[in-house]
């Protein structure tokens, strides 16, 4: 029986490590979810930003905006199809309420949302805000946030409505490696 070739044992081996290095950042970026529990106090935080794209999110991030809350909320990336009036219509919000709502319609990506978060709290010198986005999505928003917005302290503010699939989290991963990477 002929041996293997030693660039085929080194092919194994690349696979091999290639394997455990996605299997062991997987692992640590599941450990780094946030767990379904309360969130954070957001009592002290000066604005909310809420991060569109996930069930749950828009109804959550508004319902933070309570009498005693009144302080800037963003919603970015909203569709470009839906007006102000559309979109808050099912809740119940007094106009001084709605005045502190302000809706982003240019962000597409996570990234973009960054940046838009980035502006609106340097126009309304925020130093720490609320972060209102899928549990899935916030260790890859957190990350941008420290890298793009690193003067404002974000305070998780994650969302359960959303039951995804393991190969929907394994996308959210590979979303949170590519941006990692500065490539999405």
């Amino acid at each position: 029986m002929k041996k293997p070739s030693r660039s085929f044992k080194l092919v194994l081996l690349t696979v091999f490590v290639a394997v455990v290095a996605w299997s062991s950042g997987f692992a640590w970026f599941l450990s780094h979810l946030p767990k379904h529990t309360e969130p954070q106090s957001i009592d002290n935080v000066q604005g909310v930003a809420v991060l569109t794209g996930g069930s749950g999110r828009v109804p959550e991030g508004i319902g933070i905006l309570k009498e005693k809350f009144l302080r800037p909320v963003l919603v970015t990336g909203v569709n470009e199809h839906v007006d102000a009036e559309t979109l808050l219509e099912p809740y119940t919000l007094s106009q001084q309420q709605k005045s502190y709502i302000q809706l982003d319609y240019k962000a597409l990506t996570t990234r973009q949302n960054m940046d838009v978060i980035k502006n609106w709290t340097a126009q309304n010198n925020l130093h720490e805000i609320a972060l209102v986005t899928s549990y899935y999505h916030m260790p890859r928003s957190l990350m941008l946030a420290q890298e793009m917005v690193p003067n404002v302290t974000m305070v998780p503010y994650p969302v359960f409505h959303e039951k995804e699939g393991f190969a929907f989290v394994v996308r959210e991963y590979h979303k949170y490696l590519l941006a990692h990477a500065h490539l999405i």
